[in-house]
């Protein structure tokens, strides 16, 4: 029996620490999307969208950005699901890692920025 209680312990503490880094990437970016910073699009933080909530929203090209981390809470495909689901209701989505946020966030802009232009040029 306490081999199964030390195995919950640690999902939990894995959990918590997907948590505690998505908390921590999602606050980097936002630092650099806020105030209309990227091409003076307006992104808003927490986001609902039907049954799911998105990290970011700039409600006029519809884009949604969603930072990831693996996580044991939920199923591995979630994100993919998520970003369908959202697609369906005529959302772009951009997905990012909360590792590649920590790591290069100039990176993540980019691809956000690549996402913005795309859907301006099909506009």
């Amino acid at each position: 029996m306490e081999g199964i209680h030390v195995q919950r312990e640690s999902e939990k503490r894995a959990v918590v620490g997907a948590d505690v880094r998505a908390v921590r990437a999602r606050g980097k970016l936002w630092r650099r999307l806020r105030g209309n910073a990227l091409g003076g699009l307006s992104f808003r933080r927490r986001k609902s969208i039907g049954p799911y909530v998105v990290d970011f929203y700039a409600e006029a090209l519809n884009l949604a950005v969603q930072v990831e981390v693996p996580s044991t809470a939920r199923p591995r495909d979630w994100g993919l699901l998520c970003q369908a689901e959202l697609e369906k209701r005529g959302a772009c989505v951009v997905r990012v890692g909360a590792d590649e946020v920590e790591g290069d966030v100039d990176v993540c802009l980019r691809r956000i920025a690549d996402a913005v232009r795309t859907i301006r040029d099909l506009s």
